[in-house]
């Protein structure tokens, strides 16, 4: 796979070239206008269709108020295709389960081994233990369908100012073992429902 960073797409020379690769693209939507999406989705649809799009926020860290996540919904409508999302906030696993709540296939998380290290990113990458927690969390606490139409997905602060998101069901759900690979700071999670 290859993966475009949202500053690059309107970048629509790279995307065609990566395009004609016919390799799975990921590409990352943050900060963009839904017609700048379609422009880009546009050129990979002249070569075909195995791309993912990634909603995300360019803000690092991004406040779990800002996430925006009904943009997954708006995404599947808008171009009828894979939708995952680049969690960039600093909790575990707050985000990645709503957006796995919210039809996200593709959950991208940055990961890293010393959260002190030069760069924009590693203070709020997730380290191995916390990806594990994240894993765990997205593997145990899915809610159904329906019962996320009963009840609806709100955020809730308690007492002590922790987050956390209703789920009263769980469902049947499969997936993949999570990869800590140390050549990269990330690596995609899939996932998808029993059929």
């Amino acid at each position: 796979y290859i993966k475009i960073s949202s500053y690059s797409i309107t970048n629509l020379p790279l995307i065609e070239e990566v395009a004609k690769t016919k390799m799975h693209i990921f590409l990352s939507t943050g900060g963009s206008y839904l017609s700048e999406v379609d422009e880009a989705v546009r050129v990979i649809r002249k070569y075909h269709n195995n791309f993912t799009l990634m909603h995300c926020s360019i803000a690092y860290p991004t406040k779990l108020e800002d996430v925006n996540m009904g943009i997954i919904e708006t995404l599947k409508k808008a171009f009828n295709c894979e939708v995952g999302y680049s969690d960039h906030t600093a909790e575990i696993y707050q985000a990645p389960l709503q957006a796995k709540l919210l039809g996200a296939n593709v959950i991208e998380k940055h990961i890293t081994f010393d959260k002190k290290a030069k760069g924009p990113d590693h203070f709020f990458a997730l380290d191995e233990e916390e990806l594990n927690i994240m894993v765990k969390k997205l593997k145990t606490n899915p809610i159904d369908q329906a019962t996320y139409d009963k009840i609806g997905l709100s955020w809730h602060t308690d007492k002590d100012g922790s987050s956390y998101i209703d789920n009263e069901l769980i469902s049947a759900m499969t997936f993949a073992k999570p990869r800590f690979n140390k050549k990269y700071e990330y690596e995609l999670i899939r996932f998808a429902s029993k059929k």
